[in-house]
């Protein structure tokens, strides 16, 4: 029988978390792990009447869990983990510790909120899976079929959707496994099917490749939008990042030599000449600096060759909190 249940998750949807599953819904027993302070949920759980308990750590361990948790009829789910579950906690806790991936596994392994603006996904299933020591390769316990909307263009905005669904589908998960003490049925992932979507970092996989038709274009500039850095490319030898696209199927370029050329300006908007349409672009950004108004027709955005080939060659990975790519670090301490 499950008595308590873990939801170790990041500082930044604890609070949803807290007020979309376990007040709305009135669970009891839980206890919220994160990796910093928050001054809402302890005030909250002091008066919640659930037994909610809230636990903060910097390193996840399960000796950790052990000295400050009673593990006896627990499970533990992780909803965006600020920590990758280490092999002594997948070990010890074997068939009782899950992780919410917003997939249908096995398809899209890895990344997913970029990718799904990158390749214009409409439908797709958000799963809970079974955590192994190989990622997103676990037994799925549960499913949750999730529309996208064609008005949701950027990674900020799909993954906030999404995770508002993902909410619900973890308060269905431990108001039936829990509460109405249903049996968890297992999926085995079906490995025909399976697919894996490398971690994208707009500074290496961000370079926009002008020769791509204006759907591919506005697609791209959207996948590396908030919360993210954008995508970039060069103007009159400096590097220039490009946000808020949409795109039109007038001013189409009439020759290749046209592609990435301003055409002229439109309200608050350049318009952009491309393969099949064109490009309207709200911000040019030089750093923080929005130059959009120094802008003038005529001006050609370009990427050289190097950049290209560069960014599909140099995939990044994570290992022990850090970011590489094969053959340098670039970035510490995520």
């Amino acid at each position: 029988m499950i008595k308590k249940v873990l939801i170790v998750c990041s500082e930044y949807w604890i609070k949803q978390i807290y007020l979309d599953c376990i007040i709305k819904n009135k669970l009891r027993n839980i206890i919220l792990i994160s990796n910093k302070k928050n001054e809402f949920i302890k005030k909250s759980i002091a008066n919640d009447k659930l037994n909610t308990d809230f636990k903060v750590t910097k390193n996840l361990s399960f000796m950790w869990l052990k000295n400050q948790i009673n593990l006896s009829n627990s499970i533990i789910i992780s909803f965006g983990s600020p920590w990758i579950i280490s092999n002594d906690i997948i070990k010890r806790y074997k068939n009782k510790i899950f992780n919410i991936h917003q997939s249908a596994l096995p398809q899209m392994r890895g990344a997913v909120n970029s990718y799904i603006a990158l390749y214009n996904i409409r439908a797709i299933q958000s799963n809970i899976h079974m955590i192994t020591n190989k990622i997103d390769e676990g037994d799925v316990v549960y499913k949750r079929d999730i529309y996208i909307d064609r008005k949701l263009k950027l990674p900020e905005e799909i993954n906030n959707y999404i995770q508002q669904e993902n909410r619900l589908m973890l308060s269905d998960f431990i108001k039936d496994h829990v509460f109405k003490k249903k049996k968890i049925k297992i999926y085995k992932q079906n490995e025909f099917f399976s697919t894996y979507n490398p971690r994208l970092k707009a500074e290496i996989n961000g370079w926009i490749n002008w020769n791509n038709d204006v759907y591919e274009l506005e697609r791209f500039l959207n996948a590396f939008d908030e919360p993210y850095p954008g995508a970039h490319t060069m103007l009159h030898g400096k590097k220039v990042v490009l946000k808020d696209a949409d795109y039109s199927c007038s001013d189409a370029s009439k020759h290749n030599f046209e592609n990435g050329m301003v055409l002229r300006k439109f309200m608050n908007k350049i318009v952009i000449s491309a393969n099949k349409g064109s490009i309207y672009v709200g911000k040019i950004l030089i750093g923080k600096k929005n130059i959009i108004n120094k802008i003038k027709p005529g001006d050609i955005f370009y990427t050289p060759d190097k950049k290209l080939e560069f960014s599909k060659r140099k995939n990044i990975f994570i290992h022990k909190k850090r970011i590489y790519t094969k053959k340098r670090k670039i970035k510490k301490n995520l």
